[in-house]
């Protein structure tokens, strides 16, 4: 009869706990696998088979940079916008006051009785 020797090895690895992308299944990488496809940009893969990369630094600072892009441009359209506002505020105030003094919209005429001058005269006027 053959005497076997068993011997136990214990090792310690340092994991990172992350979830999969498709599937949502939680898992750990060796830390030294993570950092090496978060390098390389290569797929790794969960328990259940789905492929999983991290973006590249370099994606990720165009995208930055894009979306910093956008904002400048959303902002200059917000100012274009308010200050076509302010003067078309400004024109309607106006306006009114000219309205409020007899003064026709259509034919800049003064009138003592404005709204029975627009009713004959500017019919086809909204």
């Amino acid at each position: 009869s053959r005497v076997y020797q068993v011997k136990a090895i214990r090792r310690t690895v340092a994991l990172t706990v992350m979830d999969c992308a498709e599937c949502g299944i939680i898992f750990g990488l060796p830390t030294s696998f993570e950092s090496d496809r978060y390098e390389d940009g290569r797929t790794f893969y969960c328990p259940v088979g789905h492929g999983n990369v991290f973006g590249h630094r370099d994606s990720l600072e165009a995208d930055l940079k894009r979306a910093e892009r956008r904002v400048e441009t959303l902002q200059e359209a917000y100012e274009r916008l308010e200050g076509i506002s302010i003067r078309r505020r400004r024109d309607l105030l106006n306006l009114m006051e000219r309205i409020k003094a007899g003064v026709c919209p259509f034919c800049h005429r003064t009138f003592q009785n404005l709204r029975r001058h627009c009713q004959t005269q500017h019919k086809d006027k909204p």
